[in-house]
């Protein structure tokens, strides 16, 4: 029989692969969410390379260009966004819905929440 120590470490070990459980096919693709005023967007795109799937965002605000190509990290559910512009760093933190239809979450120190839709193009007409 196995100490509660031991069980422990099994039961970590056994879910070492569990860290995503999202697969590319519910991943890649691009997301978009509405931030904002009527004309501003953030837009996600998620690609994959080899086994890895990557993420860069953008942000349009009517015809400026807020930022673009900014680093997204995924893990697991859990999706990040970290952005510096003039010097002020900005974090989204969000996660995928139960369904993985919807990246819901909010830029920290903001109440306004976000809901990411995988439609239209990364930051359309601006590439």
């Amino acid at each position: 029989m196995l100490s509660r120590p031991a069980l422990w470490i099994a039961a970590l070990s056994a879910c070492s692969g569990c860290s995503n459980p999202l697969s590319p096919s519910e991943v890649i693709g691009d997301w978009s969410a509405r931030d904002g005023g009527h004309f501003a967007w953030t837009s996600i795109r998620f690609t994959a390379t080899g086994s890895e799937v990557e993420g860069r965002a953008c942000h349009i605000d009517g015809d400026h260009i807020t930022f673009m190509d900014a680093p997204v990290r995924l893990d697991g559910r859990h999706v990040t966004i970290r952005v510096t512009t003039d010097g002020i760093t900005r974090i989204f933190d969000g996660e995928f819905n139960h369904d993985s239809q919807e990246i819901v979450g909010a830029w920290r120190n903001s109440p306004n929440r976000l809901t990411f839709t995988r439609n239209g193009g990364y930051c359309a007409n601006t590439e």
